[in-house]
Order: C-alpha cells, then sequence, then structure tokens
C-alpha cells in the first residue's frame, strides 16, 4: 500500500519516489515512480521478478524466476503448465499483493499470424482493485520485451 506523508494540519505533502521504473528517463538514468502510481509500481515490480533469473540478484539469491529459461526450450510436452508455474510460484511468494486472475500462452504453433514465437499475457490485480494486463513476448532469435 502507498502511504502519504501528512503534515500537522492534514494535508498532504509532495508525493514522494515509491520506486523505479524499468524505463530510462535520459541516458543512464531511470525513471521513478510517485507514491500515487501503484499501479504503475506492481507492473514494473512484476516485470522485474519475471525477467530476472535466480540466483541473478545479489544480496537475495532466491529472487527472481527460470522463465527465461524455460522459454528458450519450447519442445516440451507441458510447455504451457510449467510456464503457469515458473510464473505463479514467486509472485505469490515475492509479489504477494498481486493477484494473479489468467495467464494466456499462445505459440506460434497455436497461431501462425502471430508476430512472435510465444506470447504470454497475464491479467493481474493489485489487492482486488486496480486490473492491468503483462504481455511478454518472445521471438525467435532471442529477444524478449515485456509491455
Amino acid at each position: 500500500m502507498p502511504y502519504t506523508l501528512v503534515n500537522k494540519n492534514s494535508t498532504p505533502l509532495v508525493n514522494f519516489p515509491l520506486g523505479i521504473s524499468l524505463n530510462f528517463q535520459q541516458a543512464q538514468v531511470f525513471e521513478s515512480i510517485s507514491s500515487t502510481n501503484n499501479n504503475q509500481q506492481a507492473l514494473n515490480n512484476l516485470k522485474n521478478l519475471l525477467l530476472t533469473k535466480i540466483g541473478e540478484r545479489v544480496g537475495q539469491p532466491t529472487y527472481g524466476s527460470n522463465l527465461l529459461y524455460i522459454l528458450f526450450e519450447p519442445n516440451l510436452n507441458d510447455f504451457k503448465d510449467n510456464i503457469k508455474e515458473l510464473i505463479t510460484t514467486p509472485v505469490s511468494y515475492w509479489l504477494p499483493y498481486i493477484n494473479i486472475n489468467d495467464i494466456i500462452i499462445t505459440t506460434s504453433k497455436d497461431n501462425p499470424d502471430l508476430q512472435h514465437e510465444i506470447e504470454i499475457k497475464i491479467d493481474f490485480d493489485v489487492d482486488n482493485f486496480i486490473f492491468n494486463t503483462l504481455t511478454i513476448n518472445y521471438d525467435s532469435d532471442g529477444t524478449i520485451t515485456a509491455i
């Protein structure tokens, strides 16, 4: 939950940065997210968690997911079920305030007109209040984008 600093007269003060965006504001400077934009912060936290490999983060070796590893091995029999598990397990542990409502996985075999090799759409909400969708696209050249 965000917090707003209040002075003695109960007038809200200026919003303070809550976190950082994964987008660069200018060369090598992350854009900060203010306390009034929880939806954007939750989306960035989800992107950060799913695109971080387990063991990659210094000081928190269990943070992240193995989603990037499985995307490079799409010929598994239970491929879609594995992806769902690799998303839901770390989210429930690291981001318990995010409720995943649906995960839709589409491959180029499912839809030949798909512009990407794999498309993962994650519909989620924050504390049953703010609804959003994260789309992760994987291309055959190894490019991964999260929108």
